[in-house]
């Protein structure tokens, strides 16, 4: 192979992502939000790492990308088979992302030191043991250490699907946080309380113990997860429903994440529940317009192209006219 082939085949496996800046400046805006220090482990594990698989060929599917539309005037490799553009971090995308940067919170200053080295499927299989390891300190026992008015403050009462009383919370300190993140297997235990405007607030059975968690930054629910980060069990799901009504019907709080966990429905990275006003109006001003354009653009495609293949037939068929009439 010669020098400049073996060339454009790296840049063909390893470069395929158009917009490169892009993407560093998402992984910079989260690791901001999470606090992350300018010369942290954790930024240079995301700057190579991260980034080497994001670069890959492998799990496509996992990416935020879009194919890349080439433009005249721009380097020849951008025109190659693969090559695609990033088109920004989804919201349960940017959530997975977050949680790994707790676990790497969770690390010793040994580990976060050969942090660079570890491929990111190595990190998924590290996260996966530590969340197991999670669940089971808390299931070996069923006592909560936290003190009412000290650690968490009540909000107001609910019931689980059975009738059984539960009541919403919203906690107050690093000992909660911490309680809250081992029992429900997610990363809030490394969350800072002190944060300006970060409220957790949690679903507490009689016994003190959570069920599902909601994390609030101002007025944005970006957070309503049940264990292990997965959707709240329908045995809650009553409960938190009616309760993020009362936050967005009431005082005008807006869903930006996880609203889907809960019945949702999604537009422009902001969810509304399916009977709302909100939803109506943009269902008729927005989506059904958007919708009846897409069809009239497809509806005249089909008209233009069948039309090109009449005339194609028609060009296609004089010889033989010209010979056989």
């Amino acid at each position: 192979m010669m020098l400049e082939e073996a060339y454009s085949s790296v840049l063909f496996n390893e470069a395929n992502v158009s917009n490169e800046p892009v993407l560093l400046d998402a992984i910079k805006k989260l690791l901001d939000e999470k606090e992350v220090q300018d010369l942290s482990p954790i930024r240079q594990w995301f700057k190579t790492q991260y980034l080497k698989w994001f670069k890959s060929n492998v799990d496509d599917d996992k990416k935020s990308v879009v194919p890349h539309q080439y433009k005249e005037g721009e380097p020849e490799w951008m025109s190659r088979e693969g090559i695609m553009d990033f088109s920004g971090f989804k919201d349960d995308q940017r959530q997975k992302l977050s949680h790994m940067v707790d676990y790497f919170k969770t690390l010793s200053d040994i580990d976060l030191k050969s942090l660079y080295k570890e491929p990111l499927k190595v990190i998924e299989d590290k996260m996966s043991t530590w969340e197991r390891t999670l669940a089971k300190k808390v299931n070996k026992s069923k006592l909560s250490p936290l003190v009412e008015r000290t650690d968490f403050e009540f909000i107001s009462k609910t019931k689980d699907s059975n009738g059984a009383p539960m009541r919403w919370v919203k906690l107050l300190t690093k000992k909660a946080f911490k309680f809250e993140g081992d029992s429900m297997g997610h990363c809030v235990g490394g969350y800072n309380p002190n944060k300006s405007g970060l409220s957790i607030i949690s679903l507490y059975d009689e016994d003190n113990l959570p069920h599902v968690t909601l994390e609030i930054q101002g007025k944005n629910i970006k957070q309503i997860k049940g264990k292990h980060n997965a959707a709240p069990i329908e045995k809650y799901l009553d409960a938190c429903i009616k309760f993020v009504r009362y936050l967005t019907d009431e005082k005008d709080y807006e869903v930006v994440g996880d609203g889907k966990n809960i019945g949702m429905l999604e537009f422009k990275r902001k969810f509304y529940f399916k009977d709302s006003e909100e939803w109506n109006k943009i269902h008729t001003t927005e989506i059904i317009p958007a919708q009846e354009k897409a069809f009239e653009a497809l509806r005249k495609r089909i008209i233009e192209v069948a039309s090109e293949s009449y005339e194609y037939v028609l060009e296609y068929l004089k010889p033989l006219r010209a010979k056989y009439v």
